[in-house]
Parts: structure tokens; sequence; C-alpha cells
């Protein structure tokens, strides 16, 4: 893939969040920058004034961590998916005439945007509720500023930078987050340090990984709230000199080679088709045996993630959302990923996953 890789001029931070290649790159330039996607939620909290036990619509597919800064403040409700990953518009209407909501919170999974978020936005608009976007996977996607309140980043997902997030919102600058420089230098650093796994002893980045963990885990239940932090100097640095344009490039042309190699295969991607407007974030199939093959895979230094797996509580509620959970694996998009990686991927995806039918599932 280095191949691929042109040698080109640093970019500014402001332009490589901007994207000059999209008609809404001087609306992005208001991007408040944070140490993770996490830190993005509570300064939207605060920015629009939301008082406690205000009803929240949150997607039941999402991360944990999403939850924690909502968590013991807000009533939240949870809105099952459809299994391409869409959005139901009018089970999304039914919960804002039965419900007196104040935010509606989606997120565009992988990469993929949602096709219906022009309807979604006119829902939201008639009924009073704020439509809050989470591109923490899509933002490289070619989306549009028309339609959300606030929109949520975490460039970390994208970039290779050990943290890095970021919050807008429509018609207003930049907010200053007062102090945390110090404490985000320093979450970096050890964040870093638990990713160099040929730069030291596994006891050592496993000490260090407990260490950069420490706030999400006082978090978590909710019994402290997050404090939003800035984004880290090193992150910083390095997105000033990332090319995004040969990164959204590199992306979906890993995207493609992942799914030439499947087309021979049992396995089948979520995503069949790769829309023009879509970076993807990663490449997710339907597996059978998701967190036996993660295992496995462990063995030979293969790394790869599960989708985020939901809550037994959830499968009655929003079935859908809680089958797909269980029933897919993300193979990883990144630049440097080599065609050999991949064809060792597919060997023992081949050798240890069992397929599953999407239509069962």
């Amino acid at each position: 893939m280095n191949n691929i890789i042109e040698s080109t001029p640093p970019v500014s931070l402001r332009n490589c969040f901007s994207k000059k290649r999209n008609s809404y790159n001087r609306k992005l330039q208001n991007v408040t920058l944070t140490l993770r996607g996490r830190d993005a939620i509570p300064l939207a909290i605060k920015h629009f004034e939301l008082k406690e036990q205000s009803i929240i619509l949150l997607p039941a597919y999402l991360c944990k961590i999403i939850v924690v800064p909502f968590a013991n403040r807000f009533d939240l409700r949870y809105y099952d998916i459809e299994k391409d990953f869409s959005i139901n518009t009018e089970v999304i209407e039914s919960m804002l005439r039965s419900y007196d909501v104040k935010v509606l919170y989606i997120i565009h999974y992988f990469g993929f945007l949602h096709k219906n978020l022009e309807q979604l936005s006119k829902l939201c608009k008639e009924h009073g509720v704020l439509l809050w976007e989470d591109h923490a996977h899509s933002a490289l996607s070619h989306f549009s500023c028309d339609y959300a309140d606030a929109m949520i980043f975490s460039y970390r997902k994208i970039f290779p930078v050990p943290d890095g997030g970021g919050i807008w919102f429509a018609n207003t600058q930049p907010m200053k987050i007062s102090g945390g420089f110090l404490a985000s230098n320093i979450i970096s650093m050890l964040i870093h340090i638990r990713r160099s796994k040929w730069a030291m002893s596994k006891k050592l980045r496993n000490r260090a990984g407990r260490i950069a963990s420490l706030s999400t885990a006082s978090t978590r239940e909710g019994f402290k709230q997050i404090k939003p932090r800035p984004i880290s100097y090193m992150s910083r640095r390095i997105m000033r000199c990332i090319d995004v344009e040969s990164t959204f490039a590199i992306r979906r042309d890993i995207f493609l080679k992942w799914q030439s190699l499947l087309s021979d295969s049992e396995f089948k991607p979520v995503f069949s088709i790769l829309p023009d407007n879509v970076c993807p974030q990663g490449f997710p199939v339907y597996i059978q045996n998701a967190e036996e093959l993660i295992g496995k895979l462990r063995d030979f230094n293969i790394f790869l993630k599960v989708h985020w797996p939901l809550d037994a509580k959830m499968k009655e509620k929003c079935p859908v959302a809680y089958n797909v959970s269980r029933s897919i694996i993300t193979l990883p998009i990144y630049p440097g990923l080599s065609q050999s990686d991949m064809e060792q991927v597919m060997a023992l995806l081949g050798r240890y996953g069992k397929p599953i039918n999407p239509q069962m599932n």
C-alpha cells in the first residue's frame, strides 16, 4: 500500500478537518477539538442546556461509552435499527409522537451515511427535537451539514493518532475548553505507549493501559461525569501532516480489496456496495462465531474487533440490533495494510470462521 501514499506538503489542521473537496468546508472550520469523541457529548449537553431527565433517543446498536455522559441524568429510550443498518423513519416518528423527546441521536455506522437523513431532520424540526449526528466512523465521508444541530467526531478512529475527537454546532463558533491540556498530553502519551507493543514489555504496556483507562472506568456506570478535555499536542501535530485525500482513497481501495477477497467465499459483507461519498471505517462481515474467532486470531497476533456486543436485556426490545451485535466481525481498514496481511486474515477466517446467512439473522 505504500506506493499509494504520495509525498505531499503538510496541510493545516483546519484544512484537514474542513476537507476542501467538499462544499461544506467553511462550516467544518467550527469544529471544537476534544481529547476523544466521548468528551464532545458533555459539551453538547452544556451547549443546549439540556435539563435533567430530558428524554434522549439512542440507537440500541451503539458503543456503551456513548451512554456514559447521559447516565443517571437523562431518560434514555432506545430504538431498533434495520438489518441494513438504516433507521426506520416510521419508528422514529412514532416515538416522537409518544414522548416529549429532546434529542434524537443517530450513528452513521462504519462510515456509511443514512440515506433518509433529510426525512429524519424534517421530523425533528416538526417536533422541536434536536438532531445529533455521530460521525465517529464517518469523519471523512462526504456528509452534509444541512441537517444536524450538532455533529460528534472521533478522529482517532480514522487517523493514526492516539486521541482526537470533536464537536460541531450549527451556526456557532468553536467552544473554548478551559484547562486540561497537561492531562490530555499525559493520557495521549499513555495510550501511545499501550499501543507500541514492539517497544516494551507486555507488562509495562498493560500498566500504561490501566492508567490511561482510569477516566473511563470512573465514569462507566455514570457515577462520575466525563470532564471534557482538549485534543493533545501530539495528535494535533500529527493531524497537521495527514494527507486527507490519500487517506480517503486508500481506505476505499482496501474496502474494495476485502470485497474482492470475500467474493469467492461463503462469508457475506454487511455492505455490498461502496457509495462514492463514503470513506469506510471498517469492513464488517457476517459471522456465526465472532467471539471465538477473535480469540483464535489473537494466537496469530491478529486483533480484530466486534462492534458492539449488546446486553441480553436488549434482545426483546430491539431484536435486530441485538442479533447484529452478535453476528458480525470487523475486518481492519487503515493505510499500511498489505495484500499479504489481508490474505493471511482471509485464510484464518476460512479456517476458524463460521459463515452466516444474513437473511437468517
